[in-house]
C-alpha cells in the first residue's frame, strides 16, 4: 500500500509499505515508536508521528488545521488511510493535497 510521508519541509513523498498482518511498517518508515497526531474524514485518514522526535519542525501550512495535535509538529509524519474494516488502503500525494484544501 501507499502512504504519504513528510520527512522535512522540503520532502513530501509517497512510500510503499507492507501492510500484511503483524507488519511493523509504521515503525520501519518513521524509525521509532509511533503515536497518532491527527485524524480526518471520520478517522479514516490518520497522521502518525514519533512519540519523541527531534526531527525538523513541519510548517503549519503542510498539516491540516483541524483535528490534530496543537503546537509545532516534528517530522517525520506519516499520513495513511483506513477502510471501513480498518485495513490500510492507498493514500497518495493527491489525497494529501486534497486534505489540505
Amino acid at each position: 500500500m501507499t502512504c504519504v510521508v513528510i520527512r522535512n519541509p522540503d520532502l513530501v513523498e509517497e512510500v510503499e509499505v507492507d501492510t500484511s498482518d503483524m507488519s511493523p511498517f509504521t515503525y520501519q518508515v518513521l524509525g521509532g515508536d509511533v503515536t497518532i497526531l491527527g485524524s480526518w474524514n471520520e478517522c479514516s485518514v490518520i497522521m502518525l508521528g514519533l512519540k519523541h522526535s527531534d526531527g525538523p519542525i513541519i510548517p503549519e501550512t503542510m498539516i491540516p488545521e483541524q483535528n490534530r495535535e496543537k503546537g509545532p509538529l516534528r517530522g517525520p509524519l506519516m499520513f495513511t488511510k483506513l477502510d471501513e474494516t480498518y485495513q490500510v488502503v492507498h493514500f497518495r500525494k493527491k489525497d494529501y493535497n486534497d486534505l489540505l484544501l
